[in-house]
C-alpha cells in the first residue's frame, strides 16, 4: 500500500508488480501514513489535518 501527495491510496500486487486497486478520492490532502491490521482485513490511512480513514479489504479469492 502506498499513498501520494494528491491523497490517492494505491494497493499493489507484490508478485505481479502492478496496481491491484486505486482509490483516487481517499483523502483530499497528502497521505502521510498507511497501515494494515494484523488480520489483513483493514487498511488505515492518515493525511494532513489529522484525517484518518479506515477501509475494509477484500479477502479470499
Amino acid at each position: 500500500m502506498t499513498g501520494d501527495d494528491t491523497g490517492a491510496v494505491f494497493l499493489w500486487d507484490p508478485v505481479r508488480g502492478g496496481k491491484v486497486d486505486e482509490d483516487g478520492a481517499e483523502h483530499d490532502q497528502p497521505v502521510l501514513a498507511v497501515a494494515v491490521s494484523p488480520d489483513n482485513r483493514t487498511l488505515a490511512t492518515a493525511s494532513t489535518y489529522d484525517t484518518i480513514h479506515l477501509r475494509r479489504l477484500l479477502t479470499g479469492p
